[in-house]
């Protein structure tokens, strides 16, 4: 969603909950964390071209030792970490 001013941004949203309401399938690639934090169902996070997780937000907080009141923003810092 960048480049988009905020009263794009929510109708943006709106098409979404629109659109999964009638049961589809929306594929938001994006580094805008906080943009997709409330609407997505289920996340994947990807690191140098791997998956390193992939599920619902509280599914992955619960897989990964994060607290309730983690954001996905922490979760995402946490799981493409270097080592």
């Amino acid at each position: 969603m960048i480049g988009l001013d905020p009263k794009a941004i929510k109708n943006t949203k709106k098409v979404f909950k629109e659109l999964k309401e009638k049961g589809k399938t929306i594929l938001v690639s994006t580094h805008l964390i906080d943009s997709v934090e409330t609407i997505a169902d289920r996340i994947m996070i990807m690191k140098d071209g791997n998956i390193v997780g992939n599920d619902t937000l509280s599914n992955l907080k619960s897989q990964f030792s994060a607290t309730d009141d983690s954001s996905l923003e922490d979760l995402f810092l946490e799981l493409t970490k270097d080592e």
